[in-house]
């Protein structure tokens, strides 16, 4: 990658312009023709430095209740078990990590009780019972935006969207027509093309202007957590992440949360219930070039919080990882 294709990264994967013509508005910020935008774009998907580029959406607000969940399966089952759970539509990201819970998955539905129904369906299924439901209690941070360029770096990683507020679940009977349909279209990849919303909203029946200024409705409203290009960690140097799990007492947890989210090179950081299996209730997502970036940056937040009590989970092998799988009706 040459300085502007850097440049362009920290571009798309920060504010994308929701305008008719996305990528003209970029190529005027970089001083290069939308054309070669768009064939810059084409060639990072396609050298597997880019995932996708398109909106994310907050799955409370749109009325979905969401968990993050670990199973603890025999070594000689994993497959058979990550098979298992990747199968439901619901589950959005299923890793294989070190540790005797080691299959971590999130799943999104409808409602609590799909919710619950799947868990039970999962241990039925697997014959494991040993599965543990570790809902987000309070999000301190949620981002991570690779820096690229000269500019941009530093750590090589800055952060965005940091948030100490739990994030209100939204009535199914709120969200509309219109938004539904615009959800269902939006959870792909933006097409690499002028006007990339045109499509979408002759698909829609309904206006490009009209689409655009209901997509920054959507996005001032937290509907769209955000619109922007989500890229390969690991294509871009990073490529280790560790989960750090942290039993941090109860009274301390929000000022400790506040106090890890600082750390740029933390991309989420939650608090999540704990079991007599699992103590941690305090959880990082920590990324560097190396395992060891990893384990100094938990050194760091350890002086810093004072908390001693903690393990890094590394994930090993990535099952599932589908940001489509919040499907309206």
């Amino acid at each position: 990658m040459d300085n502007i294709d850097k440049k362009l990264l920290d571009i798309v994967q920060g504010k994308f312009p929701l305008v008719a013509e996305p990528y003209g508005e970029i190529a005027s910020l970089l001083e290069i023709s939308e054309d070669e935008v768009l064939s810059r774009l084409e060639r990072l998907k396609n050298d597997g430095i880019i995932r996708r580029i398109g909106a994310i959406f907050e799955s409370k607000k749109l009325g979905y209740s969401s968990t993050l969940c670990a199973i603890k399966a025999p070594d000689e089952r994993v497959d058979e078990v990550a098979g298992i759970i990747s199968e439901y539509i619901g589950v959005t990201h299923n890793y294989l990590r070190e540790h005797h819970y080691n299959i971590w998955f999130t799943i999104t539905a409808r409602s609590q009780q799909e919710l619950q129904r799947i868990m039970a369906e999962i241990r039925e299924k697997s014959g494991i019972q040993d599965l543990i439901d570790l809902p987000t209690i309070r999000m301190f941070k949620i981002r991570v935006h690779f820096s690229m360029s000269d500019e941009g770096k530093n750590s090589g990683l800055k952060t965005q969207d940091s948030s100490q507020k739990k994030v209100a679940a939204r009535p199914a009977h709120e969200i509309s027509e219109l938004e539904k349909s615009i959800v269902r279209e939006l959870q792909g990849d933006l097409p690499l093309v002028q006007r990339p919303f045109e499509p979408i909203a002759d698909k829609l029946g309904i206006e490009e202007n009209d689409l655009v200024a209901k997509l920054r409705e959507m996005n001032d409203q937290g509907i769209i957590r955000r619109f922007s290009a989500v890229l390969h960690h690991r294509s871009v140097g990073f490529s280790a992440n560790a989960m750090g799990a942290w039993r941090v007492p109860d009274d301390k947890a929000d000022e400790v949360g506040k106090k890890m989210a600082k750390f740029p090179q933390v991309s989420h950081c939650y608090q999540r219930p704990t079991f007599p299996t699992w103590p941690y209730n305090l959880f990082t997502m920590i990324h560097g070039k190396s395992t060891e970036d990893c384990e100094e940056v938990a050194k760091l937040i350890s002086q810093d919080t004072g908390i001693e009590d903690y393990r890094l989970l590394y994930s090993t092998r990535e099952f599932k990882k589908d940001r489509k799988s919040t499907r309206l009706n």
